[in-house]
């Protein structure tokens, strides 16, 4: 309730700095020639500053400096937009159904009501536009349809109960319109905020490290979290976050936490993770020092309970990162790994469930592995973006794109969803285009296919990786 009450309270100071700003503009009579150009002034100064308080709103509570700077400029630009295109198209209608003067009859509520309706639903779905989410647009413009009907209907007689009649015909003037704009900032504020709320299905919630109680939407197919401020779920405060940490796959009605290459992993239930985990509402984990947890609506949690892929549980030793076990050739302790595992204090946990890697690779305690993997391990290092210094192990098959498990770029618009296809091979890696838009680059050429050897440089979208050999 606090972060819709917020953003109503900011729309209303919004609505009536723009108020203040173009009171003194308006002509003193009603049937001054100039009244709809200075009215016109006064649509477009409103809905500005509407827009920036909506949209940096919206940019706080992503969290990062970049993202309520971008929030502001972003609910400025399509914040006016959306105002003035509704403020044209609900006078068109009002004009259309109830005649041009509508505004000099006693008390004109309907028209009113309509024309303030379409200037809100318009301003709720260009505040919306800054998320580039469709649910977010179109929770914005019912919100703004709702709130600027409200404020519509109680225009006149709030503006003639507290002021006075300014002309004959009935318009209501200085007290309705210093009432009525920050009014309409307050309602569209409000509702646009609650409808945001009211319809997502999945959020993540920070329950322990910086601004603790911060929640977050997954709404997209692949949503992003690390410290750097472009990803969904920005993480600031902590070196141990990588740029780029982990990911949240929408997969029907599962969501399937990754870890992203990050240096030290991801914590799940107690566990770091060495394979993707289907998360089960109410889950926790760990990225870095931050612990949050998964959360879900209703009807959500009755989906993942259908169609879930049910964890395996933990038996006996912690699970190994698989290129710990290639790398060692057996199960069993591991100085680095449990040096990592120091960061996933299990009694911080609701849990103790997770996804035993031996389960997942058909591995028994104590069976060498030196047959199912022939080939020696390499290592893809990033060179550049927000994925620098990361490793990824090479081990099998591995798919590279903006939608993809293995080696996710969800941050990049410059790969495509299904960008290339790269394999382990005895003398380096095979990398293979998957007809990307922008093209596969080995050591500066553009290639469909073709082998990798250690030292290699292979770009992908605008990220670059070296070939590296494991030892």
């Amino acid at each position: 309730m606090g972060k819709m009450l917020g953003r109503a309270i900011l729309c209303a100071i919004a609505g009536l700095i723009g108020w203040l700003i173009t009171e003194p503009m308006l002509p003193k009579e009603f049937a001054s020639p100039n009244w709809a150009a200075a009215e016109f002034r006064m649509v477009i100064i409103a809905m500005l500053f509407t827009g920036l308080a909506a949209g940096f709103h919206q940019g706080y509570l992503k969290g990062g400096r970049r993202n309520i700077l971008l929030g502001l400029a972003l609910g400025a630009v399509f914040g006016t937009i959306g105002g003035v295109l509704g403020y044209q198209i609900g006078g068109t209608l009002s004009n259309a159904l109830f005649g041009s003067g509508w505004a000099l009859r006693p008390f004109p509520i309907i028209p009113r009501t309509l024309t303030f309706a379409m200037i809100g639903m318009f301003l709720g779905a260009g505040v919306g536009v800054t998320q580039f989410r469709t649910r977010i647009i179109i929770a914005g413009a019912f919100g703004g349809l709702l709130g600027g009907g409200i404020a519509g209907l109680f225009f006149d007689p709030l503006g003639s109960t507290v002021g006075q009649i300014i002309s004959a015909g009935g318009e209501s003037g200085f007290a309705g319109r210093a009432l009525m704009w920050p009014f309409m900032g307050f309602t569209v504020g409000l509702f646009t905020a609650w409808l945001e709320q009211a319809t997502r299905q999945a959020w993540v919630r920070l329950i322990v490290g910086r601004n603790e109680g911060k929640e977050w939407p997954i709404d997209a197919t692949q949503t992003h979290l690390g410290r750097d401020e472009r990803a969904h779920v920005p993480l600031f405060g902590d070196n141990n976050v990588a740029p780029l940490h982990a990911t949240i796959t929408r997969q029907g009605p599962q969501y399937i936490l990754h870890d992203a290459g990050s240096p030290i992993g991801t914590g799940y239930q107690g566990v770091r993770m060495s394979a993707p985990v289907a998360l089960q509402p109410g889950d926790f984990f760990q990225i870095g020092p931050h612990q949050l947890q998964f959360l879900v609506k209703g009807s959500a949690a009755r989906r993942i309970h259908e169609g879930r892929i049910q964890p395996q549980p933990i038996t006996g030793q912690l699970p190994t990162p698989l290129n710990a076990i290639q790398q060692s050739g057996h199960l069993g302790p591991d100085t680095t790994v449990a040096a990592s595992l120091a960061n996933f204090p299990p009694q911080d946990w609701g849990g103790q469930g997770g996804v035993d890697q031996r389960a997942q690779t058909g591995v028994t305690s104590g069976t060498s592995v030196t047959n199912q993997n022939p080939h020696p391990t390499y290592t893809l290092v990033a060179l550049d973006g927000p994925l620098t210094g990361q490793r990824f192990p090479i081990t099998a098959p591995t798919e590279a794109g903006r939608e993809s498990p293995g080696i996710n770029l969800g941050f990049d618009p410059q790969t495509s969803r299904r960008h290339a296809f790269i394999s382990p091979t005895p003398n380096g890696l095979h990398i293979k285009d998957l007809g990307s838009t922008n093209g596969t680059y080995l050591n500066g050429q553009r290639i469909p296919e073709a082998a990798a050897p250690t030292g290699s440089t292979i770009k992908i979208g605008s990220t670059s990786f070296r070939v590296d050999s494991s030892p």
